[in-house]
Formats: C-alpha cells, structure tokens, sequence
C-alpha cells in the first residue's frame, strides 16, 4: 500500500500476521494504527486479528486493552442488534412478509467468521416495491416509527426506530439510486434470494454474488467512495470474507458490459493489499485503478478525508464521472453534451444555495 500504516494494518490481517513489520511499529505507530482502524470501523476485528493469532507480548498493552474494550463493546451491541433485526422480521412475517437483509444485517445473521468482529451502522432490508405500505404498516405496529421517509426515486423508503431500540431501520424499496439502479435490480435480487428460517422467523439473504456487489456499489458510487479515491477497508473486508464462493467471472462480465471495471478493481486491490484476498478476476487490474488506488491510499489521512478544497473538487469529479453521464444520458452523446445536461439537470433540481451546500458539506 502507499503508506505505512496502510502496510501495517495490512500486516495484521494477514495469516499468520506479519510480526517483522508488526514488531517495528514504535508506540506511535500503533496508536495511528488504532485510529486508521477506527476510520474503517475495524477496530474490532483488528483486536480479533491480533489477539486471537499473535501472543500478547507483541501487543503493547495499551493497544490491547483499548482494543479489547471497543470489541465488547461491539459484541454487546451486535447482540442487541440482532435482537432488533428479528424483532423486525418477526413483524413482517405477521404480515405475510419475508425481508431480504442487506450488508451488516445479513453478515450477522448468517455468522461465522465474517460476523466475528463487525461494526454494524443501521438494519437494511429490502421488501418488494408493490408492499411498501404493508411493511410500513406492519413494523408501525410493533413500535418502529418513521423518523425520515423518502420520495419514491430513492432506494429508500424510509428510515425507522423505536424507543429503547439499538438500531435504525433502513426499509429498501432498491439497492441504487437514479441513474444506477439498472446495475443491481431489486428484482433481480428479491428473484436470486436465498431463504431462511430460524426460531419460527423467515427471511432471505442476497445469492453471494449480489452480495458482493451491493457491498461494492454501496461503497464506491452510493457512498461516493471511487469519486472522492476514498479507501473503504470495511467494505474491501467484507468482500474478502465472500471470498471464492463468489461467481468472480460473472462479476468480471457484469463490470466489463457496464464500465464498472475501474470501480471493481480498485476495490479488489483494496481487499488485497488490506486483506490479503487473492486476486479473482482472469485479467490484471487497469492502469486507470492502479493510480486511483494508489492514490487512494496516499489521500488516507488522520481524518480519513480530504480537505475542504480537495472535497469541493472530488464532488465536481463526482457530478460528471463518466460512468454517471453514461448511465444517465447513454453513450451515444459527445462527452461536452452530457457535462452540459448533468449540469443543467443540476441547475433545476436545486437552488443556487442549496447546491453550493451540497459541494462543500
């Protein structure tokens, strides 16, 4: 990777971890080692790594012990969480509804190794379109209340908690927004979905495949991660831990018929640098990604972020990235023709106050 501490974290994910670059981190080292991992959200799974693989006097015990307090932490939480997840799955079953869980969710009620050690943010769910009012209904009714709701171009329906609750409900109605929804379907995943049950509960889970590439969509156009060259290590593990189960030649042909390529290998390089997961794919990564992940890998700072100048441009880079012009107004229109539509389309969504907001948030 391009920086140290990049390497170092690498090094303790590897297997066995690498002790000689380990072994050379001076108190400082670790304790900006702690905080990359803490920009990931990794923290847990780095106190998994390091504990559970090395002896615990090539751990300075400060890191140890912080690291340690953070994963129980985590471990309570997750526990709740899951509670919270089929709380939410047992109202939708009363309604004649079988969710399928997304990202964290998912990964924690599956288990197994990739669950060991995983920070999760909200509870994502996906129910299909024609019974949004249902699913709204149904968890209305067993405490979860709307605390935002989304107009119906979002890949949201709304978000949802309840008093005393450990966790936000993210309701999908998609897994993309506009103009990227054509790339991961929600009926192509609500179709390939795996069921389960569990407790007298039924849901499902996406196939592995769509699994993987929720999970990279999500992170580098959802979250803007490839625009801003932003390193997304929880992402790049979780792809790791789906690993050879994946359809990684599907996933190849998927990325070359939608110029997803740049975007799939620079995640892919993250996963391997970070992770150590073997390339998949049956061609080398493109120059275009190898730059972009190194560079990606040089703008990881301590706040993980680019500064504020730096942050106005990755947004402008955002706005007229070339897969987002293709997938909004085909390829069949000069370059300069769709940077003057996507402008203008800008210009009428919103006012001129609210667009400079939205470039320098």
């Amino acid at each position: 990777m391009g920086e140290p501490l990049l390497r170092a974290l690498a090094a303790s994910f590897a297997t066995p971890p690498d002790t000689a670059i380990l072994a050379r981190l001076s108190p400082e080292d670790w304790a900006e080692l702690v905080a990359l991992a803490h920009r990931h959200r990794l923290v847990p799974a780095l106190h998994l790594a390091l504990t559970t693989r090395m002896a615990d006097a090539a751990v300075p015990p400060e890191v140890r012990d912080h690291a340690g307090a953070i994963a129980a932490l985590n471990d309570a939480r997750n526990t709740a969480v899951q509670a919270e997840i089929r709380s939410a799955i047992a109202a939708l079953n009363g309604a004649g509804l079988e969710p399928v869980m997304l990202k964290g969710a998912a990964i924690l009620l599956e288990g197994g190794h990739a669950a060991r050690g995983r920070m999760i943010g909200d509870i994502d769910l996906l129910v299909p379109t024609a019974r949004e009012d249902e699913a709204l209904a149904a968890l209305g009714a067993a405490g979860f209340r709307p605390i935002s709701e989304y107009p119906p171009s979002s890949h949201s329906i709304a978000d949802l908690d309840r008093p005393g609750g450990h966790a936000c409900l993210d309701l999908h109605r998609d897994l993309l927004d506009p103009p990227f929804r054509h790339l991961l379907p929600a009926a192509d995943v609500l179709a390939r979905a795996v069921p389960r049950k569990a407790d007298g509960l039924r849901w499902h889970v996406p196939a592995l495949t769509h699994r993987a590439l929720h999970t990279l969509l999500h992170a580098q156009i959802l979250s803007a991660g490839y625009y801003v060259r932003r390193l997304d290590l929880g992402a790049a593990r979780d792809i790791t831990a789906l690993g050879d189960d994946v359809d990684w030649t599907g996933v190849e042909a998927w990325a070359d018929r939608h110029r997803m390529r740049p975007i799939l290998d620079a995640m892919l390089l993250a996963a391997g640098d970070g992770f150590g997961m073997p390339w998949p794919l049956r061609t080398s990564p493109g120059e275009v990604a190898l730059a972009h992940h190194r560079r990606a890998c040089q703008l990881e700072r301590e706040d993980g972020r680019w500064d504020s100048g730096l942050g106005l441009l990755a947004r402008l880079r955002e706005s007229v990235a070339a897969d987002r012009l293709d997938a909004a107004f085909g390829t069949d229109r000069t370059r300069p023709a769709q940077v003057a539509l996507q402008l203008a389309s800008v210009a009428r969504r919103h006012r001129a106050a609210e667009l400079l907001r939205r470039l320098l948030r």
